[in-house]
């Protein structure tokens, strides 16, 4: 076989470089033959391509990405198999991650973070309304793209670990997101729904306004304990001058129970619009407050493992 051959996928994609790698798959910048049009090619490494568990995963993010055509929502143009190897080609999004671009300016003005997250949080609600949970919602799947009128936009990337709607979820739990962005009933293994979502968002806004997580530790194990029994901090207390509804919206997000949090994203996302004076009206958030910002666990499972981090912590 010759190595042209080699880098050629479905007789129609010409490998040209790598552009991005990760542990389960990297990412080419390849030449479609047929449209003439360079896309990103995402191939599971060779390596893997016998484990069940890592092909699992990517097969639900072809799944996941497949229901969604939207705006703010890296697009899937095709997918299929190589030399046994699963890939998932998708549309070439000319910019960097939300986590590279923070890392170079540091926290950002109020009004470009509540751009950026306004941009992420009607994708998210676009996935949504297909019914996935992207569950892994973090700077780094984030990517930021030019658009006319605005300095940036988003397109959410890297739904590995979504859930969707009508499908058994055969995911590993323990892959089921980032610590520090990680949802306290995804911490018990609870099972997700939008207002996972809209929690990491939370934690995605009050990174960009701080440079700062409101939650850190030694250990995973230590930041475990904080999402479930520690409330979250405001923005303002590390940003002077804050607008008082941008806490608000960051501590509806951010709420232990999500019976708490905004109960869509597209409510979080028309407050954060209000902030941005981009709709009439000042931010909602959700009126009513739990009596104790601390997540109660829904089964004895969740509950022993609640136990266990707190009293590892003490």
């Amino acid at each position: 076989m010759s190595r042209k051959s080699e880098r050629v996928i479905a007789g129609r994609y010409d490998l040209v470089r790598v552009i991005g790698k990760g542990g389960m798959a990297s990412v080419f910048l390849a030449d479609d033959a047929e449209t003439g049009r360079q896309v990103a090619v995402k191939l599971l490494h060779a390596h893997l391509a016998a484990d069940f568990d890592v092909r699992e995963r990517f097969a639900n993010e072809i799944r996941a990405i497949r229901r969604i055509d939207h705006p703010n929502v890296v697009r899937a143009l095709d997918d299929g198999d190589h030399q046994h190897r699963p890939y998932l080609v998708l549309e070439l999004v000319d910019g960097e991650s939300m986590a590279s671009y923070l890392r170079r300016s540091g926290p950002l003005p109020p009004d470009e973070a509540l751009s950026l997250t306004r941009h992420a949080a009607r994708g998210l609600a676009a996935m949504h309304a297909a019914g996935v949970v992207h569950r892994d919602v973090t700077p780094g799947n984030l990517l930021l793209v030019q658009v006319a009128g605005e300095p940036y936009a988003i397109k959410i990337s890297d739904l590995g670990l979504a859930s969707i709607a009508g499908h058994t979820d055969d995911l590993d739990s323990t892959l089921a997101g980032t610590t520090s962005y990680m949802a306290p009933e995804l911490v018990v293994g609870e099972e997700p729904d939008h207002r996972t979502d809209v929690y990491a968002l939370g934690m995605v806004m009050f990174f960009a306004l701080t440079g700062e997580l409101p939650f850190t530790g030694r250990s995973p194990a230590e930041v475990y304990a904080h999402q479930l029994v520690s409330p979250a901090p405001p923005p303002s207390w590390l940003v002077d001058d804050l607008d008082p509804n941008i806490d608000r919206i960051v501590q509806t997000a951010l709420r232990k129970d999500p019976a708490y949090r905004y109960a869509t994203m597209n409510a979080m996302f028309k407050d954060i619009e209000r902030a941005l004076k981009l709709r009439a009206g000042t931010p909602n958030g959700v009126a009513a407050t739990p009596p104790s910002d601390r997540y109660h666990p829904k089964t004895e499972e969740g509950r022993q493992l609640l136990n266990r981090l707190v009293a590892a912590q003490a």
